[in-house]
């Protein structure tokens, strides 16, 4: 069965969409902060930032399709 236009649409933008998403979340585990009261820089730790709009993009995903 060959792909209608709308279809190859949606699939080129999940594409782009989840290039910016794994790049965007590359980029944010590279950040690091100063310490409170001058203590030393540490590097930003954020797993649930990360996973929760994947999360809820999967659940989108899964009621849409019902």
């Amino acid at each position: 069965m060959a792909w209608s236009r709308y279809q190859l649409g949606l699939a080129a933008l999940m594409l782009l969409t989840g290039s910016i998403n794994t790049l965007a979340a590359k980029w944010a585990d590279t950040l690091s902060a100063p310490g409170c009261n001058g203590t030393e820089e540490h590097k930003f730790q954020h797993p649930f930032l990360q996973v929760r709009p994947q999360n809820f993009h999967s659940c989108f995903q899964s009621h849409s399709r019902r």
